[in-house]
């Protein structure tokens, strides 16, 4: 059995994996030192590479000894020494890293403005749409870039035009029929028959919003990922989960926590007319960031795991 490939650490630097044989080569060559530390699939913790290959110590003694790994930050992908859970604790404040301020009060004055005002006539719905396919679009751009282990709020996405904001939209509108349709469906089917049944079947509705709710984050990290709504294939969605259960769960827990931050807002909106809903707003803008951020996240930490590309 071929042993599972090596991530090496190196000055602070996560590099690889390669092969067993490649890091031999690297060492006998003095491109590694062998006390860099490694990692691979299984292990508890990173080693010393000399620890891997015991056979090569004799060989190795006469080579340069390197310094040991300054203390740099730790990369956001070292598996071994970073859970979900630390790092979801540490990404509250990742909207307002790099040009995250400018951002977030620029889409929230932008949206308190435009929140006002009815989508009114084909110009006004051309209008709405790509606004909200230009932000889904900058939150599936912190999905990836999180993916790839970026650390700071990717600057306003570029976009080839219209059909591509509106793609988006409807990706998005897909993953919400997908999630929660059948649940709002019954509901509305509940509503029709009122006059004749008046008692709504709630435990069903509760149940498809909660499943739906479960499908959800998994869902919308797909169809980020991928960038098609082919994403939502339950075997890809349902076989992710249970890859990721421990860490699924407190994605979930932490989006909830979200949503409940989100309706105190929302109460505020309602009692205070101007602040109130510029700070809804600017929430809204936040915990979606926040929510874009976990999701890049949780790939990224667990991309082995998932093994989707």
């Amino acid at each position: 059995m071929t042993p599972e490939p090596l991530l090496i650490l190196q000055s602070g630097q996560q590099i690889g994996p390669f092969p067993h044989e490649a890091v031999r080569d690297m060492l006998r060559a003095g491109t590694l030192s062998p006390q860099d530390m490694a990692w691979r699939e299984g292990m508890p913790e990173w080693l010393p590479r000399e620890a891997l290959f015991p056979d090569l110590a004799t060989e190795l003694m006469a080579a340069p000894t390197a310094t040991a790994p300054d203390p740099a930050p730790v990369p956001l992908g070292q598996p071994a020494e970073r859970s979900f859970a630390a790092f979801a604790l540490d990404e509250f404040g990742y909207p307002f890293r790099g040009d995250g301020v400018i951002i977030l009060l620029g889409g929230t004055a932008l949206f308190s403005v435009l929140g006002g005002v009815p989508a009114v006539g084909i110009y006004g719905t051309i209008t709405a749409i790509a606004l909200w396919g230009y932000l889904l679009l900058m939150l599936q751009s912190v999905v990836q870039g999180t993916a790839q282990g970026e650390e700071v709020l990717p600057r306003w996405p570029g976009f080839t035009g219209f059909a591509e904001l509106f793609e988006t939209w409807a990706q998005w509108i897909a993953v919400l029929a997908v999630c929660f349709g059948p649940a709002y469906g019954v509901y509305l089917s509940a509503t029709a028959e009122s006059a004749t049944r008046p008692e709504f079947n709630w435990p069903v509705i509760l149940g498809l919003a909660v499943v739906g709710g479960l499908y959800f984050p998994m869902a919308v990290l797909g169809v980020a990922m991928f960038d098609s709504v082919s994403a939502l294939n339950p075997r890809l969605v349902l076989r992710s989960i249970f890859a990721v259960t421990g860490d699924y769960l407190i994605l979930l827990a932490t989006l909830t926590g979200l949503v409940a931050v989100q309706a105190l807002t929302g109460q505020l909106s309602d009692h205070v007319p101007f602040v109130g809903t510029f700070v809804d707003n600017f929430d809204r803008l936040w915990s979606a960031v926040v929510f874009a951020r976990l999701l890049g996240g949780i790939y990224y930490l667990n991309r082995r795991k998932l093994g989707w590309f």
